[in-house]
């Protein structure tokens, strides 16, 4: 599970590891949605004018979806109308 922390890891085949992670905790008896939002580190949304972007984890926020997640983990900044954070909290938010 090492490479779940290593921050090159993701950057070469993201998918495959990603996959990977996904495939060992469900082959143990987790749901996609438990691996979703306990083992993998949150996605990152920011929140602007009432727009959500996605900052990181576009790779995790797909695999979820094609693994069956119905919700995921997310750090979500909510942006005021003059940039500056308005709030900044960790959710688990559902999957469409």
């Amino acid at each position: 599970m090492d490479y779940l922390r290593d921050p090159n890891s993701f950057r070469q085949g993201s998918f495959k590891v990603v996959r990977g992670v996904y495939q060992d905790h469900m082959a143990r008896g987790k749901s996609a949605t438990q691996v979703a939002t306990k083992v993998l580190d949150p996605i990152r949304l920011s929140v602007d004018s009432g727009v959500v972007h996605v900052r990181d984890g576009r790779h995790r926020l797909s695999v979820a979806r094609e693994m069956g997640a119905k919700k995921i983990r997310a750090e979500v900044t909510e942006y005021g109308p003059r940039g500056g954070i308005r709030s900044q909290r960790t959710v688990v938010i559902p999957l469409r």
